[in-house]
């Protein structure tokens, strides 16, 4: 089954964490599903060359996301995702995350669902508030579908589209809401602004695909038995429905890795830590490859971004060194 990258940087810097995660995930993927295509934009091809990124991708396509449209992406961030899946014309397709690395072989047992997916999430205030919340034009009216009231949003960190109706339905109404749409969410006190900036990416690209699954009951497989709860930082047992802790998981389960879990832990003091520690375990699947490209690609990624950095005079995005830095400092003043 093809696979699919979605690489739109959103921000001035690369993230090494995520570089290292992209080049395994479509290594993993190649390894046990078939192959990886990779939809970026033009002027950041010359910056994944460098790096060696394009090394792993069996196809790069560049003319979808050139392409002009009528959505603000910086109030989006999954409007690339969902601008290629409008372009696609065969199925099934996954889309996987670039933080995201599906270990495993797939069961043929989901060509027989529209759609696959690892898991779904609740319905909590914190990230799905009520509709009149949200961000809009004073011409649009959210899409009458019920569903949207109880509907459980579907994660798309990972997911496999096999129903071009489906499809259809789900990036029309996503692109309806989108388009033009750089109002901001309503002012709540329990709420950030970066907080509620997220809540229309989140509507538009979970809650709106869980919805219009289970409002024409189109065939659906979940692939993690568990739904995560992120006012709780929990997970729902679908079998048992009971609520278990991330470190109560039967980890024998988890066919996956997702960076989007663990890496809002990084900004906190004691999260620096475990970021060093993922770092150097993502690092560890190229050192300890035994082959001297991907051995290359790991070290090529360091450098390059700190090249980077001085070519634009700029501090260096390598959070890494950065933060070592900042240790070294720290150790010195403190002896």
């Amino acid at each position: 089954m093809k696979g699919i990258h979605v690489f739109q940087k959103v921000t001035e810097n690369f993230s090494e964490h995520v570089l290292l995660i992209q080049a395994i995930s479509a290594i993993e993927w190649r390894k046990n599903n078939g192959p990886i295509h990779l939809y970026t934009t033009s002027d950041l091809i010359p910056d994944l060359e460098k790096m060696g990124l394009t090394y792993f991708y069996d196809e790069i396509n560049t003319e979808v996301l050139d392409e002009k449209d009528d959505i603000p992406w910086d109030h989006f961030y999954p409007a690339t995702k969902i601008k290629v899946l409008r372009s696609i014309k065969e199925f099934p397709v996954a889309f996987i995350d670039t933080d995201f690395i599906y270990w495993d072989k797939l069961d043929p047992i989901v060509n027989n669902y529209d759609i696959t997916y690892m898991h779904r999430e609740g319905l909590f205030w914190r990230n799905y508030p009520p509709l009149e919340f949200l961000g809009r034009r004073e011409d649009y009216q959210f899409p009458d579908i019920k569903t949207l009231e109880n509907s459980r949003p579907i994660n798309v960190g990972f997911f496999i589209m096999n129903n071009q109706k489906l499809r259809d339905e789900y990036v029309n109404t996503a692109y309806e809401y989108m388009r033009d749409n750089s109002y901001e969410c309503k002012e709540v006190e329990w709420a950030s602004f970066e907080l509620r900036r997220f809540w229309k990416s989140l509507f538009v690209e979970q809650r709106l695909l869980g919805a219009i699954v289970d409002k024409n009951r189109f065939t659906n497989k979940q692939i993690f038995p568990y739904d995560y709860y992120g006012d709780t930082l929990s997970w729902e047992d679908l079998s048992t429905k009971s609520q278990l802790t991330q470190d109560e998981i039967n980890l024998e389960k988890i066919p996956f890795f997702h960076l989007w879990g663990e890496k809002s832990s990084y900004s906190k003091p004691e999260g620096k830590m475990n970021m060093i520690l993922k770092f150097y375990e993502l690092a560890s699947y190229f050192l300890n490859s035994k082959n001297e490209f991907l051995e290359s690609y790991a070290t090529n990624i360091m450098g390059y971004l700190v090249y980077l950095a001085k070519k634009e005079g700029e501090p260096s995005p390598y959070k890494i060194l950065k933060y070592l830095k900042i240790k070294s400092k720290e150790n010195e003043s403190s002896n």
